[in-house]
C-alpha cells in the first residue's frame, strides 16, 4: 500500500496515497494493518482510497471503521470531499459531525485542515 509518513504537530501520520483502492471487505483489517506496520497513532486515508459503501450508514463499514480503531487506540481521518454524501443524507451529516468533535474518526476536507487541527 503506497503510503508516507509526515510529522504534524507532535504526531506521526500515516498518510496514504490517493492511488490506493481498499475492498469494501477489508478496509477496517487494512488500515488498522498498514497504522500498526508503520507505528502511528494517525491513519489519513483519502476519499478516493474508500468505497463508496463506506459512506453509506446502513452499510455498517463506518461503523466497524471507527469501533476497531476505538479498539486499537487508532486515529483516522479521511481527507477529501464529503459534501455529496452531506446534502445526500441527514445521518450521515450528523454523524460527521459527531465524530469531528471526538478523537477516533474525522472527516477534514484536505490536509492543511488536518495540521491545523494537530496543532492547534
Amino acid at each position: 500500500m503506497d503510503s508516507c509518513v509526515l510529522e504534524l504537530g507532535n504526531f506521526n501520520v500515516l498518510v496514504l496515497d490517493a492511488s490506493n483502492d481498499l475492498p469494501a471487505a477489508t478496509v477496517p483489517n487494512d488500515l488498522i494493518g498498514v497504522a500498526w506496520e508503520h507505528e502511528v497513532e494517525i491513519v489519513a486515508v483519502p476519499t478516493s482510497c474508500l468505497p463508496e459503501k463506506v459512506f453509506e450508514l446502513r452499510s455498517g463499514l463506518l461503523g466497524e471503521l471507527a469501533q476497531k480503531a476505538a479498539n486499537y487506540r487508532i486515529r483516522l481521518v479521511i481527507v477529501g470531499d464529503v459534501s455529496r454524501y452531506l446534502a445526500a443524507s441527514k445521518a450521515f451529516h450528523d454523524y460527521v459531525y459527531e465524530t469531528n468533535t471526538g478523537l477516533t474518526l474525522w472527516f477534514v476536507p484536505d490536509m492543511a485542515v488536518l495540521e491545523t487541527r494537530l496543532t492547534s
